[in-house]
């Protein structure tokens, strides 16, 4: 993604599995995997790159967002150094019938960040989960 000459190239990322406690839960994860499906969840056979996953059952949750082979294009706000992208493509919400699961995504810009550091996942309403990474990448 290439915003003026500021530049958010996630490919170094493809394989790699991001994943932290979902609401601080004991068994609850959200993973996120950029730049790939690699999950299936069960509930509508949909492949995700990002799914809430439970540890004692072995089972994905719920999928919150697809990559889309990057049709989803993302916004960069210089003044904060950082770059959001928003997904509206995950499994039908349950609590707002026929409506996709919405996964906001920030990546903010982090010398020091060699590899993405989760700094916030969670759940911030009924069917809309965020996820904040800090890395270099968003540095370029």
């Amino acid at each position: 993604y290439v915003y003026g000459n500021h530049t958010l190239d996630l490919t170094s990322l493809r394989g790699e599995l991001l994943s932290v406690p979902l609401n601080k839960t004991e068994s609850e994860y959200f993973m996120f995997t950029p730049c790939q499906n690699t999950a299936k969840c069960t509930r509508q056979s949909i492949s995700a790159m990002a799914y809430i996953f439970d540890f004692d059952t072995s089972k994905c949750l719920g999928a919150v967002a697809e990559w889309d082979n990057g049709q989803t294009q993302p916004i960069y706000l210089p003044e904060a150094q950082l770059w959001q992208l928003t997904y509206s493509n995950g499994e039908s919400c349950s609590g707002i019938l026929g409506k996709p699961t919405v996964f906001n995504l920030e990546f903010i810009c982090d010398e020091s960040a060699s590899s993405p550091q989760i700094l916030q996942a969670q759940a911030i309403s009924e069917c809309v989960y965020e996820m904040i990474i800090a890395s270099i990448l968003a540095c370029a």
